[in-house]
């Protein structure tokens, strides 16, 4: 009777969450989003933003009282990495928008690294998220595969 209760429940989540997922894909931004989703990033997490101009490529710094998100948008205006830094993780399926099914999915089979506040690497067929932390200290950055433009490495951005 209890494993029939649970895969009945776990059958009605896949149902909401099936049907909520397009909803959810387009009220979201996203890390492969226009440089307009930017906005809807600052304004979710009550940030004030900056710009900061770069030959090859635009950063735009969104700061809150819980942390400091910086979007790497290219000269196409699209939304080709993330960083960030906090309190607290930023809420990454804001973050990284419809590459957050897939995101889960690896994450649940990749280690953290123990002894190294949590540190782990989790990379998909087109995003690489990198994320470490402990209470009171989170930082991270998320960046699409073959993406970044020529010359910049993941070390150059902050």
């Amino acid at each position: 009777m209890r494993r029939y209760y649970f895969s009945q429940l776990a059958f009605l989540v896949a149902i909401a969450f099936c049907a909520l997922a397009p909803i959810a894909s387009v009220a979201r931004a996203d890390i492969d989003g226009d440089e307009s989703s930017v906005e809807k990033d600052r304004a979710h997490f009550g940030a004030h933003k900056k710009l900061r101009k770069n030959l090859k490529y635009n950063v735009y710094d969104l700061e809150s009282d819980r942390h400091t998100v910086h979007e790497f948008v290219d000269l196409t205006g699209r939304v080709f990495a993330i960083t960030w830094q906090g309190a607290m993780p930023p809420n990454l399926p804001t973050l990284l928008g419809n590459h957050h099914g897939e995101f889960l999915a690896k994450r649940v089979t990749t280690p953290k690294t123990r002894g190294q506040r949590n540190f782990q690497i989790i990379t998909t067929s087109k995003i690489q998220v990198v994320q470490a932390g402990h209470m009171g200290h989170w930082t991270g950055s998320v960046y699409l595969i073959g993406r970044l433009p020529p010359g910049l490495t993941l070390d150059q951005l902050e």
